[in-house]
């Protein structure tokens, strides 16, 4: 350990907060209770798709025109859940 804080130690624990904090936003969305008059705004929305993707396998590029209701964004965000599960297995099978 290099024993200052601004070493690689801390660096990485640096990294690890950050993307904590981006997964426990995104799951707030994807797994929290949405009432139909909830709302989530565009900037949101592309800060925790962009804030999680610095973490994870895959790149989302999705353009929202403005506010959204929240139950369409949570079906959003698990159905890229399970995107991002399915790819290393090739996707779906459908045979």
């Amino acid at each position: 350990m290099a024993g200052d804080a601004s070493g690689p130690e801390m660096n990485l624990i640096s990294q690890s907060v950050e993307n904590a904090n981006a997964r426990i936003r995104y799951f707030r969305i994807a797994f929290g209770a949405a009432s139909p008059q909830q709302r989530v705004g565009r900037s949101e929305i592309i800060g925790i798709l962009r804030d999680v993707a610095g973490s994870g396998r895959i790149v989302t590029d999705w353009q929202p025109g403005g506010e959204l209701p929240r139950q369409q964004v949570k079906l959003a965000f698990l159905l890229l859940q399970c995107f991002e599960s399915a790819m290393p297995w090739g996707g779906a099978n459908y045979g």
